[in-house]
């Protein structure tokens, strides 16, 4: 993490921007009726929608997805300090005005949207997929864990796509609730591949 954050820092564009304490900037801040999102966009390109964890926007992650997924179009809505604070159908709601306004302002096609989220934001990824599964052509968690009582009531269908990415050191969200929740996701017939 801390090579990531050097090479971050010397990159001119980030440096002026950390001095001005703001990575938002970098990424094209953008304005919705529903609050403000983060954009890197890339014509004609998937659009992966990246959900924060709790404590904030993380913008960091953004900037590592930027030169992981170069050929994609970035979008990181930021909600205070956690979605969880909300329900699924606001979140839902907030996403679902977020790409419209997105498709307004730049274009963008929004048959090929991934849905992503780190720790919380995964959480929350999961309950806006099991509400609307058709808007997202599939979910990627990091770090995070659905909440099975919401997968009960709302459930992926099934073969959607989902990567779930899991350390082993979490405290948060522990590897063996991750890996039970993964298969019971499996077993609903989810095209679920779990990575440790």
């Amino acid at each position: 993490m801390q090579k990531a954050f050097t090479e971050m820092s010397a990159e001119p564009a980030m440096k002026r921007l950390l001095n001005e304490r703001t990575l938002g900037r970098a990424l094209r801040a953008r304005s919705s009726d529903q609050g403000h999102y983060y954009c890197r966009h890339v014509p004609d390109s998937p659009v992966v929608v990246f959900l924060h964890g709790y404590g904030g926007n993380f913008l960091f992650y953004l900037w590592m997805l930027k030169r992981l997924l170069p050929a994609c179009t970035l979008v990181h809505p930021s909600c205070g300090i956690d979605w969880l604070k909300r329900s699924t159908t606001e979140n839902t709601q907030c996403i679902a005005d977020l790409l419209y306004d997105l498709q307004r302002k730049t274009g963008t096609d929004l048959a090929n949207v991934w849905l992503a989220g780190i720790s919380d934001g995964g959480r929350a990824a999961f309950d806006i997929a099991a509400q609307c599964p058709e808007r997202f052509r599939g979910l990627i968690s990091i770090a995070s864990s659905p909440d099975i009582q919401t997968m009960k009531s709302h459930s992926l269908p099934r073969g959607y796509p989902v990567l779930m990415i899991h350390g082993t050191e979490d405290d948060r969200f522990p590897i063996e609730d991750c890996s039970a929740n993964a298969s019971l996701l499996m077993q609903a017939g989810v095209d679920l591949r779990f990575v440790i």
